[in-house]
């Protein structure tokens, strides 16, 4: 009883914290807005509402993924940018502008799906077989990112797309319209309901494959509905806002400091709330630092999360980095 009172707890408090940056994000601006009438404002509810909904899709989306993959791979620190999965989106898309494929986000979610699927299932390769060994886990996937990054980077400055991909490596909710929102929306209410189905058994993979097994669950299909999972995720946000990073990382991490790692479900819940919370505060920030320009979301949550992804690999004992 104890626990689940702590657990509604931190849910209240967070919801509290998301209503109140979510009303400064949607009046607080290049122009500043009265609280009073704000829904009947055309600017708020034609771009800065669609961007809001968007922050809290691109949450949802690499908070659930990160826990996902942390559970599949049993490793403190996987997530998709740790791992190269959303460098190989962003890699299909750079080849996709430089082959002149309609800039719409239909096709770009396409192409970001054949670039994350063909980056995760190089990482499941060479890394399965070794039972996923996080060190093995870490360096591949760093390494699949790496490549991937500097070969997109290498295609958009030959083509001159460079200032175009530029979205794609830093991230940014600028771009957002209503059509992605949509889309956003439409991608998160998929992966929610999903995970929420089989939250049993991906709880049970963590546990290893031979416990799993033992207790009915079919390991090939739900290490195939968390590549599915992680892939769309990986897709649907670099097609929108590009490369976000360390989200995946603090949402999951901070949820089981708090309750403990004993339901997955209450912990997806709480990692989403947080991560809510983070995306839209940073958000806030880039839109508001430096009025009246924009400072790239995706860089100031590599500010927060580059300190904190060293404090995992730290802490974590078994990973000799």
């Amino acid at each position: 009883m104890d626990k689940r009172k702590s657990f509604l707890n931190y849910i209240f408090l967070l919801l509290l914290c998301l209503l109140a940056i979510s009303l400064l994000t949607l009046t607080r601006g290049i122009e500043n807005y009265p609280l009073k009438g704000i829904l009947s404002n055309e600017i708020v509810m034609e771009i800065r509402m669609p961007r809001l909904i968007a922050a809290y899709c691109v949450a949802i989306l690499l908070s659930g993924s990160g826990l996902l993959m942390q559970n599949l791979t049993q490793n403190p620190i996987a997530e998709m940018s740790t791992l190269g999965i959303s460098s190989g989106s962003s890699l299909a898309i750079a080849i996709a502008l430089a082959l002149s494929i309609p800039n719409d986000p239909i096709h770009l979610i396409i192409v970001g799906i054949v670039g994350a699927t063909i980056a995760f299932g190089l990482l499941f390769f060479l890394t399965a077989k070794n039972s996923f060994d996080p060190l093995r886990v870490v360096l591949v996937g760093t390494s699949i990112g790496l490549f991937c990054t500097s070969l997109a980077s290498a295609i958009s400055y030959y083509k001159k797309n460079s200032q175009q991909y530029f979205m794609w490596i830093v991230g940014s909710f600028s771009g957002i319209n209503k059509i992605k929102m949509y889309e956003l929306l439409f991608v998160s209410v998929v992966f929610i309901i999903l995970i929420l189905l089989f939250s049993n058994q991906i709880k049970l993979i963590g546990f290893g494959s031979e416990l799993a097994t033992s207790l009915g669950v079919n390991i090939t299909f739900v290490r195939f509905l968390i590549m599915f999972l992680v892939v769309l995720a990986s897709a649907a946000t670099v097609s929108t806002v590009g490369v976000i990073s360390f989200v995946g990382l603090i949402g999951p991490h901070i949820a089981r400091s708090l309750i403990g790692n004993s339901s997955f479900r209450r912990t997806f819940v709480l990692s989403t709330l947080i991560s809510m919370v983070l995306v839209t505060v940073a958000d806030f920030l880039a839109r508001n630092l430096f009025k009246p320009y924009e400072f790239p979301v995706g860089s100031i949550l590599m500010l927060l999360g580059a300190p904190f992804f060293l404090y995992l690999v730290n802490r974590a004992g078994r990973l000799r980095i």
